[in-house]
């Protein structure tokens, strides 16, 4: 992954070690898998320099950031591509989710993000698991003759991973409005997006098994998201040529 695309990798590497920080935190029953992980970041990033980044270097040193540098210093500021973060949203955000046919399955993602993230119960270990010890970390703080305490949830491996992967889309987004990313991030959050979009339809399904004006505002979901997917391959292979 580090080395099939420069962007990915980027965007890989900030999507870890952000997850092993709310790992970390937020499942402190796991932190042998997290430091685990933040391991194999390290050493993939070190072998992604060594194989093939490292040839770079030199050349970002000696020009690109000088280049930068310049730019900054003449300008007095580091400028953004957009005019304002409201057009910005509005325009380039807003026209993306038109053109690439985004707004119904990211509509559909921001009501399962907010059903599974904001639950307590769902997704949890197994009840046949055993119980095991988890440490947080807790805020003391002395008022009066009481002790009051802080703790941070623990919100679990599945939603901690989940969630950190839904959080890159804004902090991906929010980056596009200074650095160009041909608008990726859309892509980059797409399959945990279908994740959470696909939990909210199931548990719609549930709540209306029996409901047959659900089961045929369903489908015509699906055949809705089917006919843009297909209707969009087609444009960009016809008109794009990609």
């Amino acid at each position: 992954t580090m080395l099939s695309y420069t962007v990915t990798a980027a965007y890989t590497g900030v999507f870890v070690a952000v997850l092993v920080v709310a790992g970390w935190l937020f499942a402190a029953e796991d932190r042998r898998k997290w430091v685990a992980i933040g391991l194999s970041l390290a050493v993939a990033s070190a072998l992604s320099v060594l194989i093939f980044y490292g040839q770079y270097i030199g050349l970002m040193l000696q020009e690109t950031l000088p280049t930068f540098g310049k730019a900054i210093n003449e300008q007095g500021k580091l400028t953004t591509l957009r005019p304002t973060l409201g057009a910005f949203l509005t325009g380039t955000i807003g026209q993306a989710m038109q053109s690439y046919n985004l707004a119904i399955i990211y509509a559909l993602g921001l009501a399962g993000a907010l059903m599974i993230l904001g639950r307590r119960r769902g997704w949890s270990a197994p009840a046949t698991q055993p119980a095991r010890n988890v440490y947080g970390i807790t805020l003391g703080a002395q008022a009066g003759s009481r002790a009051v305490r802080f703790a941070l949830p623990q919100l679990g491996w599945r939603k901690a991973w989940l969630g950190v992967w839904l959080l890159t889309f804004p902090l991906f987004t929010m980056l596009d409005f200074w650095v160009d990313q041909a608008l990726k991030e859309f892509w980059f959050a797409l399959p945990a997006i279908a994740v959470v979009a696909g939990g909210w339809l199931t548990q719609q399904g549930r709540r209306g098994s029996y409901n047959r004006a659900f089961h045929l505002l369903a489908g015509l979901l699906w055949v809705t998201l089917a006919w843009q997917s297909i209707s969009l391959w087609i444009f960009r292979l016809l008109f794009h040529n990609r």
